[in-house]
């Protein structure tokens, strides 16, 4: 009969126990690697597809030139003359992929959430990054290729390059002009939510409210206006400021007196002398004296 080891293997230890300071460590370094070399090689893109120049060496076209403006050298040359003939101007969004790998990796090394993962209500997948910006990759590619023919005709292969070429040939095909330009469209919105994560109805929703606010804003000017036009708002008077080195009074009523203002009658006054008597005062004469004898002798 075989005998059972009481002691447990290492890697059940592990899986019970959780891993070990070691592989915690390791596991740090690695992570924190992938980061730099991320933001080193999204660098490393942005300045190839910058300084990028026709006169350049490259394998789709032959310049006898030795000399090389690309600020990648040779090999920069050389990547960047693939990408802008492949992808046409759509090969910058390699350079947003790698920017946005490189802020989910700082959010991860420094341990904080990414922004809005914790206000989602439904949990992400890990393909719906990678689907958004391949729709979106799609969709922008096709729409240069159709739209931007003589604009960025400078280019390797235009402005969509050669696959964008190739779909939005075989789009015209079978959608037609129209149809195809609305599919690219609907790519792009579709993309481009998933890659950002954000909603469309989010961002309507933003936008009616900051437009709703500047519509109001010009309401009330034009409510202030008409107040100030019919004078229902009365603009401050402004003094004039005091100038210390010029008198305010004229040098010819300097010294001159104003004789006071003769002092107006009381209506009292007004209505006496404005009264007419009804009745005059005789003057008074001498009467006869009364002998009450002589009244006596005529009885």
């Amino acid at each position: 009969m075989a005998r059972i080891s009481a002691a447990p293997n290492r890697s059940s230890r592990n899986v019970r126990n959780g891993p070990s300071p070691l592989q915690t460590r390791i596991a740090g370094l690695l992570r924190e690697a992938r980061w730099i070399l991320f933001a080193a090689l999204a660098a490393w893109l942005v300045l190839v597809l910058a300084t990028w120049s026709a006169t350049d060496p490259a394998w789709s076209q032959a310049v006898p030139s030795m000399v090389t403006l690309n600020k990648g050298g040779t090999l920069g040359a050389y990547v960047a003359d693939l990408l802008l003939f492949l992808f046409g101007y759509s090969a910058w969004l390699w350079v947003v992929l790698l920017a946005y790998r490189v802020a989910v990796g700082f959010y991860r090394l420094t341990g904080s959430n990414v922004p809005d993962d914790s206000n989602d209500p439904l949990p992400r997948v890990r393909w719906e990054v990678g689907i958004g910006f391949a729709l979106m990759f799609m969709g922008l590619m096709g729409t240069e290729a159709m739209q931007l023919t003589q604009s960025w005709s400078f280019l390797p292969a235009g402005a969509g390059g050669e696959l964008g070429k190739l779909l939005a040939r075989g789009l015209s095909y079978s959608l037609g002009a129209t149809g195809s330009a609305l599919f690219l469209l609907v790519l792009v919105a579709v993309g481009s939510s998933l890659f950002f994560r954000f909603s469309w109805l989010t961002v309507s929703e933003r936008i009616g409210f900051h437009f709703e606010r500047v519509a109001l804003f010009f309401w009330r000017l034009k409510l202030a206006h008409d107040d100030r036009r019919v004078g229902q708002v009365k603009k401050p008077s402004v003094k004039k400021p005091f100038k210390p080195g010029k008198s305010n009074w004229s040098t010819t009523n300097r010294f001159a007196l104003n004789r006071p203002s003769p002092r107006c009658p009381s209506r009292f006054a007004l209505k006496k002398k404005n009264r007419k008597c009804c009745f005059h005062r005789r003057p008074i004469r001498t009467l006869p004296a009364i002998c009450l004898k002589s009244a006596c002798l005529i009885q």
